[in-house]
């Protein structure tokens, strides 16, 4: 009991971490690729050295696997940096965790779902937030075009979840992230050499790019995954529901986005398809656990 209460602790130290995200991109205000860029260097560098100082027994899975993966977080990340300086951070952090309705999607096409009614609600509700939101919000400090792109990062974390699961069957979590990330990395190269975006060498802009790969992403995810592993995945899923409500909060003193009624309406609609979606994919792990 102890220790899952301490796990718990944990956790709700990564959802602060993780929340913060927004906060960061918004005042680093670099370029979305090299923000992108950036958190998936130093998160390729802390794996490459945790597993070092580990020197676990490397596992196998097909290179397709962790490409595919670290493809679709590279783009994940490069849309929804992109988002938050397009629309609300509101609306950005609400609309890219809507990931496990789109995972849901994903597993009826792979035939991983059976009963179609296990979709069609969070699909009706999803949808209709999205609608409430960003047509109703319109104005407010949020365009369509950003809540699309924000919307586009949470179907592109669900393909690298989706992904992380035929990989994590063979590899640790610290292996998988490895690979991912580095595959994350190389892809953003690409762009970044095209462009060649011109980041902004202010303290205050580089420390908050900084403070978004160790908080948001090394502490943050890290103490995710550690809580898999002591308190059941249903818990985790609803937890990470307070992620969303807790970067609005964030935002509504630090950039005066204060919360519209539409925005409340449609967000609340959204977190209930997330938290159907999201509850009954741990359930169905569980249970298949044993």
């Amino acid at each position: 009991m102890h220790e899952k209460r301490k796990a718990l602790v944990l956790l709700f130290v990564a959802i602060l971490c993780i929340s913060c995200g927004s906060m960061f991109v918004r005042v680093g205000a670099w370029p979305p690729v090299l923000a992108a860029l950036a958190r998936c260097l130093v998160a390729t560098v802390f794996y490459f050295g945790l597993n070092s100082v580990r020197r676990s027994v490397v596992g196998q899975a097909p290179r397709w696997v962790t490409i595919v993966a670290g493809v679709a977080l590279a783009l994940h990340l490069w849309a929804w940096i992109a988002s938050v300086g397009l629309t609300s951070v509101r609306n950005s952090a609400l609309l890219v965790n809507s990931t496990p309705v789109w995972v849901l999607l994903i597993d009826l096409g792979l035939k991983n779902i059976s009963d179609v009614r296990r979709v069609l609600l969070p699909i009706v509700l999803s949808t209709l937030g999205f609608v409430v939101v960003s047509f109703g919000d319109s104005g407010a400090g949020s365009t369509l075009s950003g809540d699309l792109l924000a919307l586009a990062g949470g179907m592109l974390l669900a393909v690298f979840i989706v992904a992380g699961r035929e990989a994590r069957k063979t590899l640790s979590v610290t292996q998988y992230a490895q690979r991912t990330y580095l595959w994350a990395t190389l892809v953003l190269l690409i762009p970044a050499l095209v462009q060649r975006p011109e980041p902004s060498w202010e303290p205050l802009r580089v420390g908050a790019v900084l403070a978004m790969c160790v908080f948001s992403q090394i502490i943050g995810h890290t103490l995710v995954a550690n809580a898999l592993g002591r308190v059941s995945a249903s818990a985790v899923a609803l937890i990470l529901l307070m992620e969303p409500v807790l970067a609005s909060l964030y935002a509504w003193p630090l950039f005066g986005e204060r919360p519209s009624m539409n925005f409340l309406y449609g967000g609340t609609l959204i977190l209930i398809a997330v938290g159907l979606a999201a509850y009954g994919q741990a359930r169905q792990t569980e249970s298949a656990l044993g």
